[in-house]
């Protein structure tokens, strides 16, 4: 019987053929770009997601299949299940046009910053809309200042329960990201709070809420990969020549800033709830499918050496638990990612200079995303050690840190794929020394 989420002969007829078919490959990136601009999804989970469309058939199928690899409340799958039926059930050559979402995406600042808010936001922000060099100058010196007292969200201990998800309550959108980490620092070292909900002017006013007087918005930007001709001119993606990165920039106001609204419920949603083995597993999982090579040889220091491609660690009974040693580990596997024939990041700086400090930074905030991603409590490795150096240089160049967590996501979302591979192992089993090798 078909499930209540299944709209009777609109779903595609290519869901046995080949993924990688010509036309399901078309139909995967017209998705994907879809869900990225719509929904502000991060591009892994648009594939993923994209992927499962294709080649199920069902709600049902659908849903077992993007449970392995993405975590989205219940409401949130139906409304993108039914998004992904009404706007892609034809062939994937002939598409229907993009139908506009219920809830739009946030209103750019050129809409927001209308009649109505220039009465309410006389505070300066909406200089920002003129000139993109004012939002990088005020979002990296707010979190320079966090780097300066320690307060950065990656320079603090976490437990799996504490993590802070910055989110739009109305969309159910997470942000990600710079701006998950912007919004973190903004809703506790700022705001002192603990809710985690930002809304833009159009959804309070939508949901008939009230901003209050004197609130001062704070700005986010999306980046969004479009498809461009030879002349750089927006096309569509099949006759495209390169994909050109566009910026938009928003406003959001934070729960505290609004009337009207219920009060925030800390309530996890049972999607999120995942039990510490299945945690420990899932991070045993990436380390085992990454193929690294992780030898556990070192006394007092773990590093990553990139010149044999190899991972120093201390032994695994050494840790006090073994969350620690897993956070431990993906520090340094995100290290590994920057290696040339992986993610090619820049790693020539020596101990003490500002490449090495930079690189340090980029592999903090990658495993503290990584393992907030994971629900995995998060140790920080090399935080204190560098504060100086981070300061120097993102006092310096302030786009930096905007570029750092650009990479940080990257680790991330690099890692996660070998969550997916679903090679399965007996955490019990694995040796202390995980197959300790010779230098």
């Amino acid at each position: 019987m078909a499930n209540e989420y299944d709209i009777k002969g609109l779903k595609l007829n290519s869901y046995n053929e080949d993924i990688e078919s010509d036309k399901n490959k078309l139909l995967k990136n017209k998705i994907e770009n879809a869900l990225i601009v719509q929904f502000d999804i991060n591009k892994y989970d648009a594939t993923k997601i994209a992927e499962a469309y294709i080649t199920t058939n069902s709600y049902d199928e659908w849903i077992k299949q993007i449970n392995i690899n993405t975590a989205y409340p219940d409401e949130i799958k139906k409304k993108l299940y039914m998004y992904l039926n009404n706007n892609y059930s034809t062939s994937a050559i002939d598409f229907k046009p993009l139908k506009k979402e219920e809830e739009p995406p946030p209103e750019p600042i050129e809409t927001v910053t209308s009649k109505i808010m220039k009465e309410k936001m006389k505070n300066g922000v909406n200089n920002i809309a003129k000139n993109s060099d004012d939002y990088i100058t005020k979002v990296s010196s707010e979190i320079l200042e966090a780097i300066k007292t320690n307060n950065a969200p990656w320079m603090k201990p976490w437990k799996a329960d504490d993590y802070m998800y910055p989110h739009n309550p109305v969309s159910g959108n997470q942000y990600t990201g710079f701006n998950q980490l912007y919004l973190e620092h903004i809703t506790q070292n700022v705001l002192k709070s603990n809710d985690p909900r930002w809304m833009t002017f159009n959804n309070i006013r939508d949901q008939k809420y009230h901003l209050q007087k004197g609130s001062k918005g704070q700005p986010i930007a999306f980046y969004n990969q479009i498809p461009v001709d030879e002349n750089g001119k927006q096309c569509e993606a099949d006759i495209a020549q390169k994909w050109k990165t566009v910026r938009k920039m928003y406003f959001v106001f934070h729960a505290s800033q609004i009337d009207g609204i219920p009060p925030y419920q800390n309530e996890k949603s049972e999607t999120n709830k995942i039990k510490d083995s299945q945690t420990i597993e899932n991070a045993q999982s990436i380390l085992t499918n990454s193929k690294a090579n992780i030898i556990h040889d070192s006394i007092d220091r773990n590093y990553y050496s990139l010149s044999k491609d190899e991972i120093h660690l201390t032994p695994k009974h050494t840790y006090d638990t073994l969350s620690e040693y897993y956070c431990t580990a993906l520090h340094e596997l995100s290290h590994w990612t920057g290696h040339p024939s992986r993610l090619n990041r820049e790693q020539k700086g020596t101990f003490g200079s500002q490449e090495y400090a930079m690189e340090e930074l980029r592999a903090e905030i990658g495993s503290y995303m990584l393992c907030k991603e994971l629900h995995l409590d998060f140790n920080p490795q090399n935080s204190i050690a560098y504060v100086k150096s981070w300061s120097n240089e993102l006092s310096e160049k302030s786009s930096e840190i905007i570029k750092a967590c650009h990479d940080a996501s990257k680790i991330k979302t690099y890692c996660s794929e070998y969550l997916n591979n679903n090679v399965k192992e007996d955490i019990n089993n694995v040796n202390n020394t995980q197959k300790k090798r010779s230098r």
